[in-house]
Parts: C-alpha cells; structure tokens; sequence
C-alpha cells in the first residue's frame, strides 16, 4: 500500500449519481451495497454511459454509506432500491491510495488522523471514495483510489475535462513520450524545445516554448507522482534558460509554483483527459490572481486540447 499523504485542493464537479443506500455499521453495509451494486449495473448501464464509480458516506448523526456510479443524464428508471441524485459537487481534500481495496480502511484512518493533526477544516458534506481505475483491468497493486475530505479554502482549484476518440494507452503516450508530446503541446502556435524529460518522481522536466515570433519562455516541471496509465502529478515553474525558477513574464502575482493533476479515465472507446491545476506556497495576493484567471485558464489549456486533438486527426 501507499498512501500519498500530501494531499491536494480538487473541486469535485457536479455529478448525476445513481446509488443503492445503507444506513449502518460500515462492516455491515459496504459489501453489501457494493454487491447489490454490481449485481444491478447492466441494467443500469444499458441506457446510461457510466464515467466513474464512487462512494459517499457520512458518519454522523449515523453511519449512512452509499455506493454507486456517475451516468450521463438524469434516469428515467432504476433498479427497486436505487435512487437518483444530482450531486452538487464542491471542494475536496484529496488523498490518494495506491493498492488494493482491501487497505482502505488503514488509508482512511491515515487520512482523518491526518486531518486532525493538521486542523484541515471539514465542512457538512459527503466523505467521497473515488476508484479511478478498475480491479477488472488493473493489478491490486496498481488501483488507485481517492479519499476525499470535504473541505474549505481560499483557492479555487481550476479543473477542464475532454473526451477524445482514442484508448487510454494511447493518450498516455501522447502526454508522456517526449516525441509525441513535442508535436501538439503549449499554446497552439508554438514550438517546444526539450532540453531533458525523464518521467519518474523526482524527475525535472526543463524545457523551452518557442513562439511564432521566436520568443523564447523557459519552463520546468518536478515530476511528483507517476500512476501509469491513470494519472501523473507535477509541479510547473517559470524558469531562466539556466533552469533558475522565475517569475510569470507578463504577471508578477501569478504564483511561483503550480501543482498539476493529469488524470487519464477510460470510457469505452474513449478516454477522459482531466486537467486539474493549482497553486502551490502561494501568498493571499498570488491566490487572488489565480482565482481571477480562470477563464483564461480555460483559453489556454482548452487551446493546448484543441491542439492535441487535431494532432489525433493525423493518426487516423
């Protein structure tokens, strides 16, 4: 088992979630729904694209456990039991587990002693249990499983999601060989000269975007936490040629260091590229100028996706 215990800000979006109740000792309960779960999901899934699997508890007044998955739309109908819920979302605390289910509940632990050792403020909200990836295709040792706290903060994580008409295997090489990374990503327009790309944890990433008018903007990247195929995790900087971390060229209150979250979700033929940023070490005037900037955010990565997926056209 590993438990990443340098947990991240993520806003969980809104969701259209289809679950089966228990009200109980958690011992009691979980399998139980889980098993009812799967023994409903073709019904389920035979009207509705299904995108995740995850678990919503509260602990008091009483245990109250809920299992089930993300659909595409509002149901019509539902397996005797199972209700509707158009799950509003919001922040989360997320920690992250490496190995198979059955360590959860030592993780979880972990993770609330965490949280009261550090005095993370826990809002009224549902505790999440988000399984990434599935025991079907995946070794024990290889799930990955988010355990999310509900939480407040002044940072408002930016968060874009896009589904691309190729397999998981194929986007991973795309977002992590350096050849194939060099011919879509960086604002379209430019170029992207690599002085060295190693992706492992710990690894630096030094690179170079080169713009149509032959601008030169140095970049790096520390790579934190590598999950192959699913997900990797880096922190982003400005940087001098010399690889010296700088400021943001056009902005002095843009934070120092981001923390980047590529998350990598198979759906059938397609796979979900999730892109999740936030900043790291940040002063109160850094986070503000975060916040404001969302919507450029959204220009500039959703330029980067526009990009990658007119490079996927000339695969075809």
């Amino acid at each position: 088992m590993k438990l990443i215990t340098t947990p991240d800000l993520t806003q969980f979006p809104e969701t259209h979630y289809v679950f089966i109740e228990k009200i109980g000792p958690f011992q009691e309960t979980a399998m139980l729904a889980w098993q009812q779960l799967h023994q409903n999901l073709a019904a389920i899934n035979g009207k509705h694209q299904i995108s995740a699997f995850f678990s919503q508890y509260k602990v008091q007044p009483q245990m109250v456990y809920r299992a089930g998955v993300a659909v595409d739309k509002k149901p019509e109908h539902l397996p005797e039991g199972f209700k509707y819920e158009k799950f509003e979302g919001g922040l989360y605390k997320r920690f992250t587990l490496i190995g198979g289910y059955q360590n959860l509940p030592d993780a979880s632990g972990a993770v609330f002693a965490h949280v009261e050792r550090e005095k993370t403020p826990v809002r009224d909200g549902w505790f999440i249990e988000n399984y990434i990836n599935s025991p079907n295709a995946r070794k024990e040792e290889e799930l990955v499983t988010e355990i999310m706290i509900p939480t407040t903060a002044e940072i408002k994580p930016f968060r874009l999601s896009r589904e691309f008409d190729v397999n998981q295997e194929t986007m991973w090489r795309l977002w992590t060989e350096k050849d194939l990374l060099e011919k879509w990503s960086g604002p379209k327009g430019t170029k992207i000269k690599q002085s060295n790309f190693e992706l492992k944890a710990g690894a630096t990433n030094h690179y170079c975007m080169i713009s149509p008018d032959g601008t030169e903007m140095w970049g790096k990247q520390v790579f934190r936490e590598i999950m192959k195929p699913d997900r990797y995790i880096y922190i982003t900087s400005f940087s001098d040629a010399q690889g010296n971390m700088t400021r943001h060229p056009m902005s002095a209150t843009w934070p120092l260091e981001m923390l980047t979250t590529i998350t990598l979700l198979t759906l059938g033929d397609q796979t979900r590229v999730t892109i999740e940023w936030m900043p790291l070490n940040a002063s109160p005037e850094e986070i503000k100028t975060f916040n404001e900037a969302h919507e450029g955010m959204k220009m500039g990565w959703g330029g980067s996706l526009d990009t990658l997926a007119e490079y996927l056209e000339t695969l075809n």
